[in-house]
């Protein structure tokens, strides 16, 4: 329970102590039920749960055995206590009901020890989740006689949930970690405590806190990691906190020194997310599934993983999906490993090996506002594959939904109805868009719709732009060495890392944020016969560091233009991977970048930028209080070529901007700049044109400009960007005239991100 994802349950919570009186009666009424132990063989399967726990029988070796859990329907939760035992051979449960059990709990822990069981913590939640209550109890279940025993203990931990345990086999110990507990009722406190309980296979098992050294560098508090053990090692990744969001760190704890360390990720660890199960087997660690919530994008969503990473726990390494089972589908990276007949993508699932099988079970995932909590079963041979086996399948029919099923409240239905064209940019599949009796060629049907439109809007341009990829060769060939390591920013079609690879280098990886063109891009390299060399991340530039790419590259390249020189961004790219990534003195292409400013007279772009005085008769010239002299326009997004305008300029370009790329950092570049400008001809100025010029090498010898008419495919690709003009602010718009030998003012400006570029003229 990573508390990451916990949409309507729980937000109005109170702590205990605001309803003590109630919540004590809840328990109290639980306690004094006479519930009589009873065993129902081939019993129906278990209710819908989440959060409970899922251990492999140490006694019975063909059984799964499944305690506690909640069940939220939107308008209530329900927390159980029974136990329910899975028969991997007769595909049949046994239900076992316990006065000795446990109370109701869900967001425990238990390791399995020998013969036993251990259980520690949780959380109870009244049915209308307006009190709950921490648990700070340790249990013990015998597998051999199926009885419970409440252990007497001293030091234990704080209650709490969300935390994690894994047990070291050889030391007869357990490692407890982190988790949270409200001491509000409206916020949690994260933890980062580390205890041991020693002596689990004796009769007097012991909690011991480890002690901190004053300044020891220890993972910051959090809930929901995933913990691994090996040798005399507690793993530590990942986990969520409320004032950090997903953590996507590796940690050590070693029990010798009593010390932690923090690691670099070797190969590539999953992309960051909350809500990941994991399970330690025969010196691997196994994580499946997660979620994440995208709180920036302009639609806010979550995206939920169906993923397998496996983790070498003796040297750490993030194993490559095709060397964890060959010929394996690898996901949003190399090392996510997406197996045939496997779960849908979902959180919080179950995980347990019993003989050599790992066993999935359960989880949650959303549609919109609607919960599902999966009920479903698979096995997967390890060390894995060649394919998940569905053992039970989902059951649906049984679980009534009563919350909110829509993204937005009814009130804001007009909103939603007007956003849905935006939403339908983001995603989905190609044919969703197309309503009967459309039809859709069966080779795009299933196409990420994203994909599809970014390749035909510029993706073509770009394999059709060979003076450009020509440009990029003659710079690649002088760059490269037979040890040059390449890092692409966007891999595009591919065809740029190819050539790196063609002109010597050692290796080269490429990362691109779109999952289709990735894909396409992989595709391409392997049919020409380098994908030895060449390998695709589907991964942003955020998610990487040094330990993630195979050796520490010395080549960079960049060709993320667009209008403008950084309206996509490329400098804050550059800039990040100079100073995380690259070796000392690396080449960087493109080594300098020029944005120039061109004031432009043109009588047609006027035209079919504003409205006439009258048309037919009839007054028009109010509407031109709408003309927009505030931001830059894209040709490609107005649908037309500069270069097929009528224009004169009426001065010579200015560079407003000059970046060395090798050096540049995105705080310094200057958010308002003024420069002046002499014009050559009396005239009006309608528009200024920006455009850019980039040169691929140090000596400025190699370069490539989006000036209009260079090509077709680079006006496809990038066009170029221009700024209505207009003199002072008045009612309407008026014609900035301007005299020959006239200087006036220039004011360039950009926002934070540097990615919108605004100017206008201002008169000396």
């Amino acid at each position: 329970f990573a508390m990451g994802k916990s949409k309507g349950k729980g937000t109005d919570k109170k702590k205990k102590g605001d309803g003590d009186d109630e919540l004590d009666a809840l328990l109290d009424d639980f306690k004094k039920k006479k519930v009589q132990m009873k065993v129902v063989e081939n019993a129906p399967a278990p209710s819908p749960r989440l959060n409970a726990v899922l251990v492999a029988d140490p006694v019975r070796r063909d059984r799964l055995v499944l305690f506690g859990g909640e069940y939220y329907n939107g308008d209530k939760t329900y927390c159980y206590n029974d136990l329910c035992s899975y028969s991997t051979t007769a595909g049949t449960w046994t239900h076992v009901t316990n006065p000795a059990a446990p109370p109701p709990r869900c967001s425990h822990q238990a390791v399995v020890y020998g013969q036993y069981m251990y259980i520690y913590g949780g959380e109870y939640t009244s049915p209308d989740q307006m009190r709950f209550y921490h648990y700070s109890d340790t249990w013990r279940m015998d597998f051999a006689t199926g009885q419970w025993q409440k252990l007497a203990m001293k030091a234990e931990p704080k209650g709490r949930s969300g935390h994690r345990m894994a047990v070291a086999q050889a030391k007869d110990t357990a490692y407890l970690f982190g988790g949270f507990h409200d001491t509000t009722g409206s916020s949690a406190k994260y933890l980062n405590d580390l205890y041991l309980l020693e002596g689990l296979g004796g009769d007097s098992p012991k909690w011991r806190k480890t002690a901190a050294a004053p300044g020891e560098e220890r993972p910051a508090p959090r809930s929901g990691c995933c913990l691994a053990t090996h040798e005399d090692r507690l793993y530590l990744f990942g986990g969520y906190s409320m004032s950090h969001g997903p953590w996507n760190d590796l940690w050590a704890y070693y029990e010798s020194s009593g010390r932690w360390r923090q690691f670099d990720h070797n190969g590539i660890p999953p992309t960051i997310r909350s809500g990941m199960a994991a399970i330690t087997w025969d010196g691997r660690a196994y994580f499946f599934g997660g979620v994440y919530d995208d709180k920036q994008a302009k639609v806010k969503g979550s995206t939920f993983y169906k993923e397998l990473y496996v983790l070498a726990l003796g040297d750490r390494q993030w194993l490559p999906a095709a060397d964890v089972c060959p010929g394996a589908k690898a996901g949003s990276t190399p090392s996510a490993l997406l197996l045939p007949n496997g779960p849908c993508p979902r959180i919080n699932t179950m995980l347990t090996v019993q003989d050599g099988t790992l066993y999935v079970y359960g989880g949650m995932w959303e549609e919109k506002k609607r919960e599902w909590t999966a009920t479903d079963l698979f096995a997967l041979p390890l060390p894995a594959g060649p394919k998940f086996q569905e053992l039970i399948k989902m059951n649906k029919s049984g679980q009534q939904w009563l919350g909110e099923v829509d993204d937005e409240s009814s009130s804001d239905e007009d909103e939603d109805d007007a956003s849905a064209d935006e939403e339908d940019e983001e995603g989905g599949d190609f044919a969703d868009q197309f309503d009967p009796p459309m039809v859709v060629p069966e080779r795009l049907a299933l196409k990420d719709k994203g994909c599809v439109q970014a390749v035909n809007r510029s993706g073509f341009a770009e394999a059709n732009d060979t003076d450009t990829a020509r440009l990029y060769q003659e710079a690649l060939q002088k760059a490269i060495t037979p040890g040059s390591v390449v890092l692409q920013l966007g891999a595009g079609t591919g065809l740029l890392a190819m050539i790196a690879a063609k002109a010597g280098a050692k290796t080269v990886v490429s990362l691109e944020l779109s999952e289709g063109i990735a894909s396409a891009a992989e595709r391409t390299i392997k049919s020409n016969g380098l994908a030895e060399k060449v390998s695709v991340y589907n991964l942003p530039l955020s998610d990487i560091s040094l330990g993630s790419l195979p050796e520490t590259p010395n080549v960079l390249i960049a060709d993320a233009f667009g209008p403008t020189l950084l309206s996509e961004g490329a400098l804050k790219g550059i800039a990040d991977a100079r100073t995380r990534l690259l070796g000392p003195d690396p080449c960087i292409l493109p080594a300098h970048g020029l944005q120039y400013a061109t004031l432009i007279q043109s009588e047609e772009l006027a035209e079919v930028s504003s409205a006439p005085q009258e048309v037919l008769g009839f007054h028009l010239n109010d509407w031109n209080v709408y003309q927009n002299t505030a931001q830059a326009l894209s040709t490609r997004d107005m649908g037309f070529r500069f270069s097929g305008l009528k224009s004169q300029p009426l001065a010579a370009p200015v560079a407003v901007l000059d970046l060395d790329f090798r050096a540049a950092d995105p705080s310094t570049v200057p958010r308002e700049s003024r420069h002046k400008v002499q014009m050559q001809a009396t005239g009006v100025v309608h528009a200024v044109l920006l455009t850019w010029r980039v040169f691929l090498d140090a000596d400025r010898q190699i370069g490539i400009s989006n000036d209009p008419g260079t090509s077709l495919a680079r006006d496809v690709r990038w066009g170029q960007a221009y700024q209505l003009v207009e003199d002072g602010d008045g009612p309407v718009p008026a014609p900035f005239q301007v005299k020959e030998g006239e200087w006036v003012e220039l004011v360039v400006r950009h926002s934070m991100d540097l990615q919108t570029m605004q100017v206008c003229l201002e008169r000396l």
